[in-house]
């Protein structure tokens, strides 16, 4: 019988961490906007069942996927309380220490006090996003105070209005994006950015990639998504 190849947990948390810094890099793009989500804070990353907020590298890793909820749960924790995991969602993975006991004669314990010997050893697992998550009510972000300041610019609103077949916008969170399957584009307020042509800026990228859609002008960018950082996705952007 082939062994099972040892997976080297330190070796994917570094691959997956050079991954997000490549292509963050690689885009030229910094977030104009803010929500009180990120490393710190009542909406940093935490887990819905144990309530504890994520540590070290998995706050990076976790804080990276842009959701708007905080919450997190692996498969079987979303089982356990009843929920699903949405057809397609890519889960984000999470490290931590776990203990190996050893007895004096070397043989693997359960028992604290019966061990002669601790080895930490460094585990993994898959978590998903309450986004990514159906049959769960989770607790909506924290509010944080918005700039009051914001006011809308009438040439790109008209702009704006005159695409006649757009998609309809959520607005709010932490997100800027257009997903193809709900046919929707997500966009933080206008309140949260550091100005109103960084928010239309980022409206009108978003609302560019809906217009690849099926019904539109069905590109294939957007159509036949393929992954990021591909040639495909590269033209699209």
């Amino acid at each position: 019988m082939k062994k099972k190849q040892k997976i080297d947990v330190a070796q994917l948390i570094t691959d997956k961490m050079i991954e997000i810094i490549q292509k963050t890099k690689r885009l030229i793009w910094h977030k104009e906007w803010s929500c009180g989500f990120g490393l710190a804070g009542p909406n940093a990353p935490r887990n819905f069942v144990t309530k504890k907020a994520y540590r070290g590298c998995n706050t990076l890793m976790l804080s990276a996927q842009g959701y708007e909820s905080p919450w997190w749960m692996t498969f079987k924790q979303a089982k356990a309380k009843g929920g699903s995991i949405i057809k397609g969602s890519k889960g984000t993975m999470v490290v931590w220490f776990d203990m190996l006991l050893l007895d004096k004669n070397g043989v693997r314990v359960t028992d604290p006090q019966l061990a002669e010997k601790k080895i930490p050893l460094l585990k993994y697992s898959t978590v998903f996003n309450a986004e990514q998550i159906s049959g769960i009510d989770f607790p909506a972000p924290a509010k944080i105070k918005e700039q009051p300041t914001a006011k809308r610019i009438e040439a790109a609103e008209a702009v704006l209005d005159g695409y006649k077949t757009a998609p309809p916008t959520k607005f709010g969170g932490n997100r800027a994006c257009y997903s193809p399957a709900l046919d929707r584009i997500s966009m933080p307020a206008i309140e949260q950015f550091n100005t109103e042509e960084s928010f239309y800026k980022t409206y009108f990228h978003e609302a560019i990639h809906s217009t690849g859609h099926k019904d539109r002008l069905s590109r294939k960018g957007i159509t036949e998504f393929d992954k990021f950082g591909s040639e495909q996705y590269s033209k699209e952007e």
